[in-house]
């Protein structure tokens, strides 16, 4: 087992159980037969480690071959335990962490692989022979359902199938882009002196985060000033629109135009929506900054973000200049992200959408205040991306909060998904399906299951997303262009074009070196200079791709090369030839 306690990234791969590991095996009943033995074992993973968890996991006598494994199994109820070990399922997952670890998606699913592979040793030594799953099915909520989606992509050699309810669809960096963003404006048009970081956020003198961490208090506070006053109402529910805040976050649903209702109900939860303690905890994990607005056009998203009326209701209320305050947001200082943390992070935080196959089903509160709806849009942009959408099913909720998924409701989308597998089709999902579903499901337990209120929902597309379509892609603050007269004989043909001449519209191969293999640059053609593209990752080969303009004028160009601070890294000569020319 690899060991460290002090690093920004951990990988826990081995399947080896040494002194990091306890563990209680029980065994009811006399048979040797798993069929016919209750097994269950439960300990601790990485004992003494700052990923320290918590493991579980129960096999009943009469298992059916389905082991279904939840990142925050410890908060299991009792009546949900009953319900998946009295049907034939064998149970168990771990716990999370509250520290750098927290968004460690690899980490968790490899804990919940390592639970599995203790409880089918404990199995195997009753059965007196080895014993594996037929099915694992990965569930899991809120963070579980972060962890749910990674692990069908990250071991899809384990898991069949998942569940994911309240939101993660959008992966890590999506999810905070949006927060970020909201925060951020908040801070710019309410109390620009606030001492709220944003990004880059401050070390807890204890290395440990949570509620009381000073950057949770300072946006408590500001969330206080904001809501004083009619005018930093409207400030505050315009920033909460830039990551699409649902205007239900808890109580009675208010009407479609009950702007004022909405308003207030954002306000309140704001801040639980927001919590910077996990932001910082991503940063940790990543070694920087993971987010960034320095591309972002405010007046742009707030068209988008579906919440424009209930803005505008405010600002009219606030006898407020909805304008004057998206001029102030466009001209405020911007912030950056490191791209080696957005890397980093991308690795162990997003989704590439291919999951070896196995179909997962996405299920939604409306009124997530912690993740918003429009979030699973972005989980199916990235499973149609990826050419999987059907392997992919969504099902909305109509009800305050986050994670607040009814027991039933939850029994009704597992068998769902264990129907899919089953038959290799997705059964009917839709809302009226589902409760029916459910309602079934509540007639054999006590009422404090809850009830069923899936309902048919298109939420707004989600704002700004981070998939594996944008890995390697993070740029830099816009580039500027280096003056003609910096292309001078020192560092010309410290690059080289693959092509000495070529065609407009046509892609050039341009070569730096290994290296400057990793690093971001930007191609520009001269004269007058025009920008080849964004900002560009050099790949291991040490060269990069560039595209022509099509308008490009036939005659000798110069093309340069600059990093990420403008310096010119090397130039060459390049002769544009008339279109049809060899």
């Amino acid at each position: 087992m690899h060991t460290t306690t002090t690093r920004v990234r951990r990988r826990w791969l081995g399947a080896t159980v040494g002194a990091a590991v306890t563990a209680s095996v029980l065994l009811g009943g006399a048979s040797t037969a798993a069929a016919a033995t209750d097994v269950s074992v439960k300990g601790v993973l990485h004992q003494g480690e700052r990923g320290q968890v918590v493991y579980e996991a129960i096999k009943p006598a009469s298992w059916n071959g389905t082991l279904v494994l939840d990142l925050d199994f410890n908060n299991w109820n009792p009546a949900q335990r009953q319900w998946f070990l009295s049907h034939g399922y064998a149970i168990g997952g771990n716990q999370r962490t509250q520290n750098e670890t927290a968004y460690e998606l690899h980490d968790y699913v490899d804990n919940l692989v390592e639970t599995r592979s203790l409880l089918m040793k404990a199995v195997s030594a009753a059965d007196g022979e080895p014993s594996e799953p037929t099915r694992t099915i990965a569930f899991g909520a809120s963070r579980g359902s972060f962890v749910s989606r990674m692990a069908v992509e990250y071991r899809p050699d384990v898991f069949d199938a998942a569940v994911a309810f309240a939101g993660g669809g959008a992966g890590v960096i999506g999810s905070w882009l949006g927060k970020t963003d909201s925060v951020w404006a908040l801070k710019q048009l309410v109390d620009p002196s606030s001492r709220l970081a944003i990004s880059g956020l401050p070390d807890s003198p204890t290395g440990e985060y949570g509620a009381t961490y000073d950057q949770d208090v300072a946006l408590g506070q500001l969330v206080g000033t904001a809501s004083a006053t009619p005018q930093g109402m409207a400030r505050l529910v315009l920033a909460a629109a830039f990551e699409q805040a649902t205007g239900w976050p808890s109580g009675p649903e208010p009407a479609a135009t009950d702007y004022e209702t909405q308003g207030k109900a954002i306000a309140g939860s704001f801040a639980f929506g927001n919590p910077q303690f996990v932001l910082k905890e991503i940063e940790i994990m990543g070694g920087g900054p993971v987010t960034w607005n320095h591309d972002v056009d405010y007046a742009d998203l707030l068209q988008r973000s579906g919440a424009l009326d209930r803005v505008q209701w405010w600002y009219d209320h606030a006898g407020l200049d909805l304008q004057a305050d998206l001029a102030t947001l466009a001209g405020a200082p911007r912030f950056a992200a490191s791209p080696e943390a957005v890397s980093t992070v991308e690795g162990i935080g997003t989704f590439s959408g291919r999951t070896g196959g196995a179909p997962v089903f996405s299920v939604k509160t409306i009124g997530d205040s912690a993740d918003s709806v429009s979030l699973d849009t972005a989980y199916q942009q990235t499973m149609r991306s990826a050419g999987n959408e059907n392997l992919l099913r969504s099902a909305f909720i109509e009800r305050p909060g986050h994670s607040s998924q009814s027991l039933v409701e939850k029994l009704a989308a597992f068998q769902t998904v264990v129907d899919r597998l089953d038959t290799g089709e997705w059964p009917n999902t839709s809302a009226a399906a589902l409760n029916t579903r459910a309602q079934q499901i509540a007639a054999t337990l006590p009422a404090s299951a809850g009830d069923s209120r899936f309902i048919e929902y298109s939420p707004a597309p989600a704002l700004r997303t981070w998939d594996f379509t944008n890995w390697g892609s993070y740029p830099y603050p816009a580039a500027t262009a280096a003056s003609p007269g910096e292309l001078t004989p020192s560092t010309r043909d410290s690059v080289t074009v693959a092509a000495g001449s070529a065609a407009p519209g046509s892609d050039v191969e341009v070569d730096l070196g290994e290296q400057r293999a990793g690093q971001w640059v930007s191609v520009w053609l001269y004269s007058p200079a025009r920008q080849l593209g964004g900002w560009l990752w050099v790949g291991a080969d040490g060269a990069v791709t560039v595209s022509l303009p099509a308008d490009a004028t036939p005659a000798k160009h110069r093309l340069a090369v600059l990093d990420h601070e403008g310096t010119v890294l090397g130039w060459s000569d390049l002769k544009v030839t008339p279109p049809g020319h060899r």
